[in-house]
């Protein structure tokens, strides 16, 4: 049985099952974009994180530049999601086969991974803040529930892309070479000091945001660090793929449980 799970758990660290995994959700999110933009003439939000990405790309914008233009900023996030991939897949030594019935077994390992972590979050906010509160700040600002199950696929994808990814990289990089830390020393940190971030990006003024000070920020705050961690486990002792679909899937457990 163990040889079965460490054959599993390295054959599922190549990047063909990360694309499996992330496909899927990152199709949902764009596409239910353009259908709720399509049917809701109102509706313009983003993911947060999509929107750092283009706003890194292009400060100025490019969504009001003609049809190129447009065409080019709704890419942009996926252009960058690609390279990554591109990069990795280059980079690996030795590229595996995609086995179906390893991908079945990656997105229930994730959604395993996602109800452990709602476990943690029910009985973290019970202790600590009042249920009604706990659903209150879970559920933020409200849209339909298409929407709610779009932006999850968004947060999956993107959130982890640049919190999990882009921005370690660029904190382990700043702690190993500036500051000369061990590299797992580093990592450590960069981890860390990612998740205070990812922490405090869910906080702001924006719709669907909790406000700066609000209601039980200290103790959202430091489930967020603790989420933020946890994918960064995911991430690098499993794969992106299964950080990307086990957030998502959790996200979406937190969005039934509003809507009960």
């Amino acid at each position: 049985m163990w040889n079965s799970l460490e054959e599993y758990a390295s054959r599922t660290r190549a990047s063909c099952y990360t694309l499996a995994l992330v496909l899927p959700f990152l199709l949902v999110y764009e596409v239910g974009l353009v259908a709720l933009r399509l049917t809701r003439a109102d509706f313009h939000a983003r993911n947060g994180a999509d929107a750092i990405i283009r706003f890194m790309l292009f400060p100025l914008g490019l969504h009001g530049a003609g049809r190129w233009g447009a065409l080019l900023w709704s890419l942009a996030s996926a252009g960058v999601l690609f390279i990554c991939y591109l990069i990795w897949r280059a980079r690996e030594e030795n590229p595996r086969a995609l086995e179906i019935r390893y991908v079945c077994w990656l997105f229930a390992e994730s959604a395993a991974w996602a109800v452990i972590l709602f476990a943690v979050s029910v009985a973290f906010f019970s202790g600590t803040m009042g249920a009604d509160a706990a659903r209150a700040a879970a559920e933020g600002s409200r849209h339909s529930l298409a929407a709610e199950l779009v932006f999850n696929a968004g947060a999956g994808v993107y959130e982890e892309l640049v919190f999990r990814v882009l921005l370690v990289l660029a904190l382990a990089l700043f702690f190993t070479g500036i500051l000369h830390l061990e590299p797992t020393t580093g990592g450590l940190a960069a981890a860390a000091s990612a998740a205070v971030l990812f922490s405090l990006a869910h906080f702001g003024s924006r719709p669907g945001a909790d406000p700066w000070g609000g209601q039980g920020f200290w103790t959202l705050f430091a489930f967020r660090w603790v989420a933020g961690m946890f994918f960064s486990l995911l991430f690098y002792f499993r794969c992106f793929g299964v950080a990307v679909a086990a957030h998502a899937f959790y996200d979406n457990l937190v969005t039934l449980q509003g809507e009960l």
